[in-house]
């Protein structure tokens, strides 16, 4: 990491845990430490989403910021020094417990990562819940389990809502392409409302928590939570969760929620504490295995639609898609490009260089192949060396260069067969308002592709059927 980077990012560090510290700081109730402390675990979560390098730096710089809120905010020195060494030894014990357990990834989304959260925040919240109850002793010579117990939960509670927010975060691209130029095509009605509507159940249950009041209170939002934790992401579900339970410890806090009792405020606040736990653990747990499922969907419906040996679609599987794609288009009036590739010679290396340099040859061209018309169309094996692609919304001349590219990239692997040409001879049928049946455009393309052959090979023969009638 050079030095611009390293003072960008301790800059960002800097300015986000002093805003979120003096938040904090003024969302506290009188007399009291903060009801929802956020910092250490922001900072944490931080530091675990960069690399090991920049933790030291990083941790100067988040302490730097704590500091600066307290002294800011009028805190007597000595007292923000010792509270704010407390914070680091617990924001140090979750970097070192993470690193034990082994790195978190960019992005958590299985069970093993969530259960991994859930002991880094046990162990960075005791060991700060442990020298916050050993500074009490020193200062005050009794309260230590009472400080210990009360430190735990504090500390416990806002890392487990944390954490999971900032590690299942998605990366910047991808945000920058859901809600880039395709964002209409991103938020369709349907799943507009499959976000909006339990987004609204949970809304509806602020006004009613605080006419409720009461342990009921909180868990007022819990269907509503696990409602959106089975349609949102977990990121979007943590983020939720989050909120209501920021909600919930501040206004239980400001005693709004009327769940304390002044003569017990701290065994109370304790019960609160857990409780929001709970109730942000349930919804967070409800979207890992909602997520699991829906990926273990996707590789099944993956596994059993695309070859297994080049990685394109199966036979059925393109057929069935691209006669889709062709009924789009179709009722659009919209051009469409169909092409048959076939791949050159390739009984010959069969026979010669044997089936497991032909299935090599299979593979190296299915890979070729998904690479050039990613984003671009339907690629898929018909049957032994046979493929077909379907491209729609392109030009006669852009469907042209496309096969070019895919020829021209095969060409340059065909190289390395042992002195046979396992290049491509390719036929592309194009037409600028598409036909209503898929076989038809197949045959012409089918037709074009064996010219290719009878020319030489190693071609592309275009037909442009608007042109044709």
């Amino acid at each position: 990491m050079d030095r611009s980077t390293t003072r960008v990012r301790s800059s960002l560090i800097f300015v986000a845990i002093l805003v979120v510290a003096l938040a904090g700081i003024a969302a506290r109730p009188p007399g009291f430490l903060s009801t929802f402390w956020p910092a250490n675990a922001i900072l944490l979560g931080i530091l675990l989403r960069n690399p090991r390098s920049f933790a030291p730096i990083g941790l100067a710089v988040g302490g730097a910021a704590l500091l600066t809120a307290d002294l800011a905010t009028g805190s007597p020195v000595q007292r923000a020094f010792e509270l704010n060494a407390i914070n680091l030894v617990g924001v140090t014990t979750g970097l070192i417990a993470a690193n034990l357990l082994g790195c978190f990834p960019r992005r958590i989304s299985e069970t093993k990562y969530t259960t991994r959260i859930f002991v880094v925040s046990v162990l960075a919240s005791f060991t700060a819940g442990s020298a916050s109850a050993l500074r009490t002793q020193l200062h005050e010579g009794s309260g230590a389990g009472t400080e210990l117990v009360g430190w735990f939960f504090a500390d416990l509670c806002t890392y487990l809502i944390v954490l999971p927010i900032l590690l299942s975060a998605p990366p910047f691209d991808h945000v920058r392409r859901t809600f880039g130029p395709s964002v209409r095509q991103n938020l369709r009605l349907r799943r507009v409302a499959q976000i909006l509507l339990p987004l609204a159940a949970l809304l509806a249950c602020l006004p009613l928590a605080l006419e409720v009041q009461g342990a009921l209170a909180l868990l007022l939002p819990m269907p509503a939570l696990l409602w959106c934790a089975m349609r949102v992401s977990l990121f979007s579900t943590s983020l939720l969760a989050a909120g209501w339970s920021a909600w919930a410890l501040i206004m239980a806090g400001q005693g709004r929620l009327a769940l304390a009792d002044p003569v017990h405020l701290l065994s109370e606040g304790v019960t609160t504490r857990i409780s929001v736990i709970l109730m942000a653990l349930s919804p967070i747990a409800v979207a890992v295995a909602t997520g699991a499922q829906r990926r273990a969907e996707r590789e099944l419906q993956r596994i059993a639609e695309c070859d297994a040996l080049t990685g394109t679609l199966s036979r059925h599987a393109f057929w069935t898609q691209s006669q889709e794609l062709l009924d789009t288009q179709h009722t659009a009036r919209k051009s469409i490009a169909v092409m048959m590739l076939d791949l050159d010679h390739f009984k010959s290396i069969n026979d010669n260089l044997g089936h497991l340099t032909g299935d090599s040859v299979l593979e190296q061209f299915g890979n070729t192949l998904l690479a050039t018309t990613e984003g671009l169309g339907l690629s898929g094996r018909l049957g032994g060396e046979e493929f077909a692609v379907a491209a729609a919304d392109c030009t006669f001349e852009e469907a042209i260069a496309l096969a070019e590219r895919i020829r021209q990239r095969q060409e340059a692997h065909s190289r390395s067969i042992r002195g046979f040409a396992g290049t491509v001879s390719i036929g592309v049928a194009w037409v600028d308002q598409a036909m209503a049946e898929m076989d038809a455009l197949l045959d012409i393309a089918d037709t074009a592709m064996y010219q290719a052959k009878r020319e030489g090979r190693n071609l592309v023969v275009a037909v442009d059927l608007y042109m044709a009638r």
